[in-house]
C-alpha cells in the first residue's frame, strides 16, 4: 500500500512537470539552475495560479497522510493485541500443565505411602509372630 501511494505520488509528480524539466542528468549539469530550483519555482508558481487547486492538493494529501498514519497505528496495535493473546494462552497452558503434574507427583506419592504403609503393616506382623513364637 505504502509503494503503490509512492508511486502514485512519484507519477503525479512527473507528470506534472513540464517536459523540459525531465531530462537527462548530463543535460541538467549544463544548465544554470538546478532541476530542483525550477522544480520548487514551477510548483510555487502552480499554487499561486490555482489557489483551490492548491488547497485540494494539499488537503487531500494531508488526509491521506492522517489515514497512512492511522493504519499504522492500528497494524502495530492489532500485531501487539494478537501477541498479548498468544502470551496469555500461554501462560495458561503452562499454569494447567503445572497443575497437572503436581497432582500427578502428589497422587503417585500417595500410591507410595500406601505401599509403605502396608509393607510396614505386613513386617510388622510377621514381627510380632516372631516375638510370640520366640516368647514360647
Amino acid at each position: 500500500m505504502i509503494v503503490l501511494f509512492l508511486l502514485i505520488t512519484h507519477l503525479t509528480f512527473i507528470s506534472a512537470l513540464p517536459f523540459s524539466l525531465i531530462t537527462r542528468a548530463s543535460d541538467v549539469e549544463k544548465e544554470d539552475e538546478s532541476l530542483y530550483d525550477q522544480v520548487s519555482t514551477s510548483s510555487s508558481d502552480w499554487c499561486t495560479d490555482n489557489p483551490e487547486n492548491c488547497k485540494t492538493v494539499v488537503s487531500i494529501s494531508s488526509i491521506i497522510g492522517l489515514l497512512l498514519v492511522c493504519y499504522l497505528i492500528y497494524r502495530f496495535w492489532k500485531k501487539r493485541r494478537i501477541a498479548r493473546k498468544e502470551e496469555e494462552s500461554m501462560d495458561r497452558t503452562l499454569k494447567l500443565n503445572k497443575e497437572k503434574e503436581e497432582i500427578k507427583q502428589r497422587a503417585i506419592e500417595e500410591h507410595q505411602h500406601e505401599l509403605q504403609g502396608g509393607l510396614f503393616k505386613a513386617f510388622g506382623l510377621k514381627r510380632d509372630t516372631a516375638d510370640k513364637q520366640n516368647k514360647s
